[in-house]
């Protein structure tokens, strides 16, 4: 299991003290685990509770990840292909999220698309996302 979705997991619970001993347990801290860890923070309220919290990334150690943007003509074209494979109702547009991923590097140097391929099917009872702890039923 990767530390993200472990992070993720306790948060949702509300087990903040149990991702925030993940991430002191970890050999390596990086944008994305913190990230994750602040998420977990927000979304449990421990602002209401006067918390604060301040976080050095070291990003003079360790420059941040470039974020991901993808190439509109690639998008138009990807999304092309998979209407005429899967047909229409069978591709669903995101919403748009600020997301940090090696895939960035590649696009720094040629135009990429980054997409995902869904594993929803409610019948058999996959209906979570593929990073999340309640993937498998």
């Amino acid at each position: 299991m990767h530390w993200n979705t472990m992070i993720n997991g306790y948060a949702l619970v509300g087990s903040i003290k149990e991702a925030k001993m993940l991430i002191d347990e970890m050999p390596e801290r990086n944008v994305v685990y913190w990230n994750s860890m602040l998420a977990g923070w927000s979304q449990n309220r421990l602002g209401l509770h006067r918390c604060k919290a301040i976080i050095d990334m070291k990003e003079k150690e360790r420059p941040v990840y470039p974020a991901v943007m993808n190439d509109e003509t690639l998008h138009e074209h990807v999304e092309m292909v998979g209407r005429h494979l899967l047909g229409s109702e069978n591709v669903k547009l995101c919403n748009k999220v600020l997301a940090s991923e090696d895939f960035a590097f590649y696009q720094e140097v040629i135009p990429g698309v980054m997409f995902s391929i869904g594993i929803i099917n409610e019948e058999l009872g996959s209906v979570h996302s593929l990073h999340s702890p309640f993937i498998f039923p």
